[in-house]
Formats: C-alpha cells, structure tokens, sequence
C-alpha cells in the first residue's frame, strides 16, 4: 500500500508540473511533463496488475510489522481530498457568480457606448413607457441572480456548512440538493427585496402622496429614476445615509439574514449588520454605520438598487403595473411564466415547484413572465 500511495503522490506532483507548464505555455516543459505523467501512471498500473496476480493465486504480501496501520495511512489523503472538492465548489460558485454578474456588467457598457439606444424607449417622449418597465425588470433579475450566487459562493466556502439544510432553514423552500439552491435563495432575495412592492414606500412610512396629487408624483418618481440610474449606491449611502433609499435598504438587509446565518458567513460582530438599526430606527439616525462599506454589503446593494429603481418606475407609469406569482403545483403556463432552467425544464407534465420571481402586467397589456422552478407533478424540488 505504501508503494501505491507513493505512486499517487507521484502522479499529483507530475500532473501540477503538467498544469504549470499551460501557463506559461512552454512546450519543452509540456513535453518533459508529459512523459512524467504517462511514467507514473504505467507504475500505477503495474502495481495494479501485479495485486491482481498476487489475489488470482492467493498471495498477497503480509504488510509490514513496521509499516503504519492503513487508516492512518489513508486519512492524510482523504482530508487532502476533501480539501481539493472544497476548492473545487468554491471556484464553482465564483464561476456561477461571473457568469450571473456578465449580463449586468454587458448591460451598463451597452448603455455607456450606446446611450440613445439605451434611452430610446423613454428620452424621445420624456415620459416612462411599458417597454422601459420590461427591460428595467430584466435588469433587476440579473442583479438579484448575481447577489444570488454570491451567497452562494460564501456559503459553499464555510466549512462545514450543509448548503441543502443551510437553505431550507433561510428560505423555507424544501430543497432536497445543493445543486437547486441557487434558485431557492434568488427566491429568497426577491422576495425580500420586493416585499411591499404594491406601496408607494414600500411601507417604510404612511406617505400617500400619489392620491393627493398624482401626476405630480409619477413626474417626481420618473425624475428619481433618472437622476438614480448613473449613482453608484455606495457613494450615494455615505453622502445620504438616511434617504429613503438608505431606508429601503438597511430594512431589507435586517430581514434577508438571520444574525446566526451572517455570522457563520462573515464572522465578525455587529459591523455586518448594517440593517440592526436601520430596520427600527426610521426617523434616519445611526447615520452612515447603517451602511457599513464591506463587499458583501456591497454586492447586496447593487441588487437593492435595482429592486428600488424598478419600484420608481413602476409608479411612474400612468398605469402602474400589477404583479402576480405563480404558486406552489400550478400548472405550468408558458405564456406566463418561465423556467430558470430554459425550455429544456418546462416539458410536458411539469409544475411549478417554487416560484423564483414575479411576473408584471403592463398596462399596454404586455406580461413580463414570472420565473418559477418546475419540478414533474407530484415531485418536490
């Protein structure tokens, strides 16, 4: 055994010499490391042939008295194995996190280089439109899945962390895989972040001002969005901590985390927690503590502003837009809803399992479809 644990150590050691060859790319080295793998790996498969013998005929070599029992042995192997599929969810859920965060990032290029465009649905008329409603909605998904998959990464990250139990717990969706927990927590973040959507305020105060004048409110409202699109949240947070939407967010980060799940995630006291006094204390004091400048915070910020921004517009449109959510073992309606796993997921049979975000109707009749996850009928996700 001792032999066959050198020789997978020496495979290891050849194979990292291999990878490190691709960058920088060297061909001689590529060669040279080459040839040490394929030696290694016909070692490793002459001491399998020759246990194989050893078994056929019934001789297999006594271990050595001196040599070390074989658990002990293995163990420094298995908690390297362990360590490397730790590494190996960690970089997926970066992956996942990039990939969430491409769509985003293509978008704000796409509205720096081609502005007209960007604006064509709104600048010409000078008022809000359906169509500017759809894409913003767009935006604010992308947003949320990016803030999705970041928590993701983190949670894949904390040692010991049961991401499948870890997630039942916070978003009370049933989720039996680590695989459809990126889903259940853009559930969760949605649904936190668009609680209260139907209010002017979100209810962060018994404001009704779009009864008392309401023109005059949706142009105030558009005016907000516009003037809000270009700011980046965090600078505008350590100018106007308490602004409404300061507010909005230090409400809705104290309700996205349990003190006990934040901690797991990002140790440290009560500097995390910016929403600890942002959620009671409304009238704005506490100041800029509530909006601590941390990457985490950070990232959630970004999926805030675009939940706040998608809120103004909505109730800058003459006809403010109505929301609906698929619930639990409906049928699935593609005219309607969609499915996070694309039109591969949404075959015949097929009902909705949890939903992920909201669906819009537009007042010019158009439907931004709710997003779901489907799971066949009777099953759980």
């Amino acid at each position: 055994m001792a032999e066959v644990f050198d020789a997978v150590s020496g495979v290891r050691r050849a194979y990292s010499e291999l990878q490190g060859a691709h960058c920088p790319w060297d061909p001689d080295k590529m060669r040279s490391a080459d040839a040490a793998v394929v030696a290694k790996l016909r070692h490793l498969a002459r001491l399998r042939d020759r246990f194989r013998r050893s078994f056929a005929t019934g001789h297999i070599p006594a271990p050595s008295p001196t040599a070390p029992p074989l658990r002990d042995a293995v163990a420094p192997y298995e908690a390297a194995l362990d360590d490397l599929r730790r590494q190996l969810q960690s970089k997926q859920a970066e992956l996942d996190s990039l990939k969430d965060k491409l769509p985003v990032s293509t978008n704000r290029r796409h509205a720096r280089l081609h502005p007209s465009k960007h604006h064509n649905t709104s600048s010409a008329a000078g008022s809000p439109t359906a169509e500017l409603f759809a894409a913003c909605a767009e935006q604010a998904r992308a947003a949320t899945r990016a803030f999705a998959a970041h928590l993701l990464q983190l949670m894949r990250a904390t040692a010991g962390m049961d991401i499948a139990a870890a997630t039942r717990s916070l978003t009370k969706i049933p989720v039996s895989s680590s695989q459809i927990a990126k889903h259940a927590l853009e559930a969760h973040v949605t649904r936190v972040l668009l609680a209260g959507f139907e209010h002017e305020s979100f209810y962060l105060d018994g404001s009704l001002s779009s009864l008392l004048d309401p023109a005059a409110f949706r142009r105030e409202r558009y005016t907000q969005f516009r003037d809000m699109r270009g700011m980046d949240p965090a600078e505008l947070l350590g100018l106007l901590p308490t602004c409404p939407f300061g507010r909005y967010a230090s409400t809705k980060y104290a309700s996205l985390l349990p003190p006990r799940v934040e901690q797991a995630l990002l140790g440290g006291g009560g500097e995390n927690r910016s929403g600890g006094g942002g959620g009671e204390n409304r009238s704005g004091g506490g100041g800029a503590n509530q909006h601590p400048r941390t990457p985490f915070y950070g990232e959630f910020l970004r999926a805030a502003k675009a939940a706040w921004m998608l809120h103004l517009l909505a109730f800058a449109l003459e006809t403010p837009p109505s929301h609906f959510e698929a619930g639990r073992g409906a049928e699935f309606h593609p005219d309607y809803m969609e499915s996070v796993a694309g039109a591969r997921g949404a075959g015949a049979g097929m009902v909705v399992g949890f939903a992920v975000a909201p669906g819009f109707r537009l007042g010019n009749g158009a439907v931004v479809r709710a997003r779901v996850y489907l799971v066949p009928r009777g099953g759980r996700p």
